[in-house]
């Protein structure tokens, strides 16, 4: 059972219902039209929209969303906090006009997402949080790659990628000492090390070179077309690597050394050669989400 406020009223309900459920079980009408307790949850009509304290910051399709305190299926230090998806973009703007994706909100996201979960999923609700805990989410966490796999396996370049250290690890605590973090939202502008209001069509080979110094590496071609940024040309990273790719690729896509990008627990020492990588990966965690720029 799960008690919560509505309205004033404190009730308690079975875990398994939904928002609009609990709702009527406090007396409080909640308009609606494609919501059926015996039906697969639609969400379509979004005329019984909430509001939760707490929760997201729109109202909120109340058929679609669950009363019960997930956090009973999962421990706190099983979530990586040093998770790439934990990061907002300030020219995620630009990047929707080149790559539309939103398409719609997070609770049409959601409700989609729900329609093609397996039928186990969907009915989780129902089943008690122990057996979630201990035979489903648990499992699921110390899969290869999964983050108790690596502190079971005492791995501590892949526990570096995921916490920051072992420490770190320790110190999350559980459930009861959690507040939910307050990130800045004044964009934080990364510098790529050249001069970014330049004109790609006037840029040449010292903005080449500024960029690759940037990050710790060199520019290796020196025959140069200025202008030309679809130009492959060869680059060093910091640890001696190789490539090829164009200013295009370098300077606008933000593109650096195959080799090291595909090796994220060893990002923080690459940051150490890198005023670039630096710039995200040495900064101090409490002072907000880093924002991609420029």
């Amino acid at each position: 059972m799960v008690k919560l406020k509505i309205d004033g009223k404190e009730i308690e309900v079975p875990d398994h219902f939904t928002l609009i459920q609990a709702c009527e079980e406090a007396g409080a009408e909640v308009p609606r039209f494609c919501f059926h307790e015996r039906l697969s949850v639609a969400g379509n009509c979004r005329m019984c929209l909430v509001e939760v304290k707490g929760g997201p910051p729109k109202p909120q399709a109340s058929c679609a969303m669950g009363v019960r305190d997930i956090r009973q299926w999962y421990d706190r230090n099983w979530f990586a906090t040093r998770n790439f998806h934990g990061q907002w973009y300030s020219d995620s703007d630009r990047l929707n006009d080149l790559v539309p994706f939103r398409q719609d909100t997070l609770d049409s996201a959601l409700l989609r997402a729900m329609d093609v979960v397996p039928a186990s999923v969907r009915s989780a609700g129902k089943v008690p949080p122990w057996i979630v805990k201990h035979l489903v989410m648990k499992p699921l966490s110390r899969k290869p790659r999964g983050t108790m796999n690596a502190i079971r396996r005492q791995d501590h370049e892949e526990i570096g990628a995921h916490f920051g250290s072992i420490d770190e690890w320790r110190a999350l605590g559980d459930w009861n000492s959690f507040t939910p973090p307050e990130p800045s939202r004044t964009p934080t502008l990364l510098d790529h090390g050249y001069d970014e209001s330049k004109p790609s069509s006037q840029w040449s080979a010292l903005d080449y070179i500024e960029a690759a110094t940037f990050r710790g590496g060199e520019l290796l071609t020196s025959a140069v077309e200025p202008g030309t940024i679809t130009q492959v040309l060869g680059w060093r990273c910091a640890f001696n690597h190789v490539f090829a790719a164009s200013p295009r690729a370098v300077l606008i896509a933000g593109h650096w050394c195959p080799d090291c990008v595909r090796e994220p627990a060893s990002y923080s020492r690459q940051a150490e050669r890198s005023p670039f990588l630096a710039q995200v990966e040495l900064a101090p965690r409490s002072a907000g989400l880093q924002l991609g720029a420029s």
